[in-house]
């Protein structure tokens, strides 16, 4: 038995990853493939969707993995940086069995790094293996920020509480009633709330629009940056200092810091309504739930799975 790993590239007769995974998985004589949108009833919704995707999603961590990312004309950068793939790269990280690549486009199989004359062959040289080892470094706020800014595309942003099912309730609300970038600088700011509280970032998301939030300020203007003043910025939900913003000038370019403060998530709790004793008290025994689901514990003392790659003629 093995579960598939894809990128969407089609429906479920139409795609050519799921083509080349069929092809692989009958060569390597593997009975059963489970894909998503066969083994997961896509008729269910609410709490029984949740737990059926929490359920396929365990099998990562269990079965051998067929993994198919190609997609001609698309920068692979932002494929595995996709929500669905990134989440589902790093639950396969702990997979004691085999993980497999199948490429019918030579994309994710494309090796990056000059052959040494000595060496030979880096393994992790090869396109998919060096992001997937990347992958446990890197963290899913990176993913939510490239959604806020438009360079990554997902179907429908409302599929977070299903990355994030601590916080299904919290973003479901958030999703209902507020609008797209405040919704998303929210995930955002309930992931680092309960990881690191300190994020450094390439985008400057201060330019983006806000209903509900607010930059301030902290210390006045310092310079000219081409279209703006920068300054350090305390971020305001509903008048409640829930961050903090400030650019670095490192050299030519610009990175910048997102400090959360204490206190964060229950001001997003409140701006929500969902204050009530009830709510509050179940939301303080799932602390725990809530902080294993968004980080990956222990990676480094954890083997790797054993990576394998193969393309195929479609």
């Amino acid at each position: 038995m093995a579960i598939l790993s894809w990128r969407w590239d089609g429906d479920i007769h139409s795609s050519r990853n799921i083509a080349s995974a069929v092809h692989a998985a009958k060569t390597m004589s593997i009975k059963y493939l489970f894909v998503d949108q066969v083994s997961i009833d896509q008729t269910l919704d609410g709490d029984a969707l949740i737990e059926k995707i929490q359920a396929f999603s365990k099998l990562y961590t269990a079965l051998t993995v067929i993994v198919a990312y190609d997609k001609i004309d698309e920068d692979f950068t932002k494929t595995v940086h996709r929500p669905w793939i990134f989440y589902e790269m790093r639950l396969y990280r702990y997979n004691p069995g085999q993980v497999i690549y199948v490429s019918h486009c030579d994309q994710g199989t494309e090796y990056l790094v000059p052959k040494d004359r000595y060496l030979g062959t880096n393994f992790w040289g090869y396109r998919f293996c060096s992001y997937f080892m990347l992958s446990w470094m890197s963290s899913f706020m990176t993913t939510i920020f490239h959604i806020l800014r438009g360079s990554i595309h997902m179907t429908s942003i409302s599929d977070l509480k299903f990355i994030m099912p601590p916080y299904a309730r919290i973003l479901s609300t958030a999703y209902e009633i507020m609008a797209r970038n405040d919704y998303l600088l929210t995930a955002g700011l309930l992931y680092g709330a309960c990881t690191d509280t300190t994020w450094s970032l390439p985008w400057n998301i201060r330019t983006m629009n806000y209903r509900r939030y607010r930059f301030k300020s902290r210390m006045g203007p310092t310079f000219q940056d081409h279209s703006s003043l920068w300054t350090k910025y305390d971020i305001y939900l509903d008048g409640i200092k829930v961050a903090e913003w400030e650019r670095n000038l490192l050299e030519v370019e610009s990175w910048y810091t997102l400090s959360i403060v204490q206190g964060a998530d229950q001001a997003v709790l409140k701006a929500l309504a969902l204050n009530d004793s009830e709510f509050l008290r179940e939301y303080s025994l799932q602390e725990e739930a809530r902080c294993t689901c968004l980080r990956m514990p222990h990676e480094n003392r954890v083997p790797l799975p054993t990576v394998k790659l193969a393309s195929v003629i479609l």
